[in-house]
């Protein structure tokens, strides 16, 4: 596997990310974005969807809104938007789950290879 075919994956992995953050500036209101996310997620989870990986979304959205909350609390970061928990954005749970199904699928991709240098030890549950 060479280096285009790994940047390629990456960037077909990650673009729905990549283009849930170029909305943010354009859409000022969380809920409209909120609720363009949620229709996004749920179009690309109809369009390509592995098992556990609804359970990866959602406990990766649990999870790290509850490290978002810490980090808030503690001051390291500051959000300009705060409609959820009155601290963060309401649509950042979604974006954080769906990257991490996007990261779940690149590293698969990569596995898959079997190239030794680029071998991560994850395995897939069925």
């Amino acid at each position: 596997m060479d280096t285009q075919q790994v940047i390629k994956k990456s960037i077909i992995e990650f673009l729905p990310t990549i283009l849930m953050i170029a909305l943010i500036p354009i859409f000022w209101n969380d809920y409209i974005l909120t609720g363009i996310y949620a229709v996004a997620i749920i179009l690309l989870f109809l369009a390509k969807r592995e098992r556990k990986e609804i359970t990866i979304f959602i406990s990766s959205a649990i999870i790290i809104t509850f490290f978002e909350y810490i980090f808030v609390m503690t001051g390291v970061e500051i959000f300009q938007r705060h409609t959820l928990l009155g601290v963060m954005p309401l649509w950042l749970p979604l974006l954080w789950g769906y990257a991490m199904v996007a990261a779940k699928r690149f590293l698969l991709y990569v596995n898959s290879h079997k190239e030794e240098a680029l071998t991560l030890k994850i395995k897939r549950t069925h």
